[in-house]
């Protein structure tokens, strides 16, 4: 009987791997040589030119809010500078420590230049308002419980107006009360008009 032996060989074939989306890689799940099911995450792909911005809005802000309202922010990277999007989605639950629920906006960043972890500051287009008087936040001064504003009399005089506000957007206050229409109200400088208005109260020079 003649006996002879063989080496067992280990045949490899090589997989391709396809996408069910377009994208990039943004996270790898699993390593070369990893045993791997059918039910395994290898890899993690984002479309870069459509992304979301979660948002979380107050309590009390939740009836004004609604799936396709427009939404404008800004991030860091690019100071003065508004991205835009549109509401796609409100949550279902209000975080109990917060107070706040979670809102989804979908936007197109088709240059790619807004990246996934960014921080942005928000702002979703509620209500529009016909013919609203408004003047710029760098008017407004607090001064005890009260809002005011300074209007010009002159170049030299000035008074200090009471005033109450409503709605703000994009750096811009709804005036309901206190200033009238074609008054020129001081932007710039209008800390400094506070300042000197306490002095005069406090009796000093």
């Amino acid at each position: 009987m003649c006996w002879t032996r063989a080496n067992a060989g280990t045949s490899r074939k090589a997989l391709e791997l396809k996408a069910p989306i377009d994208g990039i890689i943004t996270e790898r799940n699993s390593t070369a040589g990893e045993l791997i099911g059918k039910d395994t995450q290898i890899y993690t792909i984002s479309d870069p030119t459509d992304l979301w911005v979660l948002a979380e809005i107050k309590e009390r802000d939740i009836g004004a809010v609604c799936v396709g309202q427009e939404a404008v922010f800004t991030v860091l990277a690019y100071p003065g500078e508004e991205f835009h999007g549109k509401v796609v989605l409100l949550g279902n639950r209000v975080e109990s420590e917060s107070r706040t629920l979670e809102v989804r906006i979908a936007v197109s960043n088709t240059d790619g230049r807004l990246k996934p972890g960014m921080f942005a500051d928000v702002e979703i287009s509620t209500t529009a308002i016909k013919d609203a008087l408004v003047i710029s936040d760098t008017s407004l001064q607090s001064l005890e419980d009260e809002q005011i504003v300074f209007v010009a009399l002159s170049d030299i005089k000035f008074e200090k107006r009471v005033i109450k506000i409503g709605m703000e957007q994009h750096g811009r206050m709804q005036i309901l009360e206190g200033v009238k229409e074609n008054e020129r109200v001081v932007t710039e400088g209008s800390f400094i008009l506070k300042s000197e208005l306490l002095k005069g109260e406090l009796g000093e020079e």
